[in-house]
């Protein structure tokens, strides 16, 4: 009886173990060299070599660079991201770069004021499983792993097995990269499904929009999927 007893005891606290496992979430951590003198530019990229860096990155906006100061990023490892299904709320990953603070320059340019601006060389590496489901709201109709880049460069970079998906009217999605500004895009791949469940709306397996933008060897296998449309 004492032997079943503390057997017992020792499966409820194995299972109390896994929940808890199964319950913690990965927090932003910036990289290993994040306090070097020169971290964060040509000489020294930022490495992203986890899913706690890759959070940082896509969550610190200061890091995402500027029309002055660019950005260098290098991925040093694969990277397995199906934990984001339960990040923020529901809403998964958040993308790098942000659409929602544009204006137009006197030169007529259009200027992104929370895009990335920098270089991401993903180095061949993968990012597995990343999942992305924003809500609604007006600045949230936009999804890709990249939301918007200015003067950047991308390459190396293989998204494998994503899942994104949306569920509104007037969505625009680019798998890698919603918007993209005199900008190159090089050796990158995507795989996996895109869901759309609302009017009007469109997706791209790689790039959905560009100005002066150079593409060279993108490949992408994702299976897009319109649940209603008109």
């Amino acid at each position: 009886m004492q032997k079943e007893k503390v057997m017992k005891m020792g499966l409820v606290s194995i299972l109390l173990i896994m929940c808890v496992v199964l319950m913690s979430e990965t927090v932003a951590e910036p990289p290993s060299n994040y306090y070097d003198d020169n971290a964060g530019t040509e000489e020294n990229p930022y490495l992203v070599r986890s899913l706690a860096n890759l959070r940082w990155l896509s969550e610190d906006k200061s890091v995402w660079g500027s029309l002055t100061q660019k950005k260098y990023f290098k991925q040093t490892a694969d990277i397995d991201a199906t934990e984001t299904r339960m990040w923020n709320g529901g809403k998964g990953f958040s993308p790098i770069g942000d659409s929602s603070q544009g204006s137009i320059s006197t030169d007529g340019d259009i200027i992104f004021e929370s895009a990335f601006y920098g270089n991401y060389d993903g180095g061949n590496y993968t990012i597995k499983n990343l999942f992305m489901s924003p809500t609604k709201d007006a600045f949230d109709r936009f999804i890709g792993f990249f939301n918007v880049i200015q003067n950047s460069e991308l390459k190396n970079i293989r998204l494998e097995e994503i899942l994104f998906y949306f569920d509104g009217s007037v969505v625009v999605v680019g798998a890698l990269c919603n918007i993209a500004m005199n900008s190159s895009i090089v050796n990158t791949s995507v795989t996996g499904t895109v869901i759309l469940n609302g009017q009007n709306s469109g997706a791209s397996g790689l790039v959905s929009s560009g100005i002066n933008i150079i593409m060279d060897n993108g490949c992408s296998s994702v299976n897009i999927v319109f649940l209603e449309r008109e």
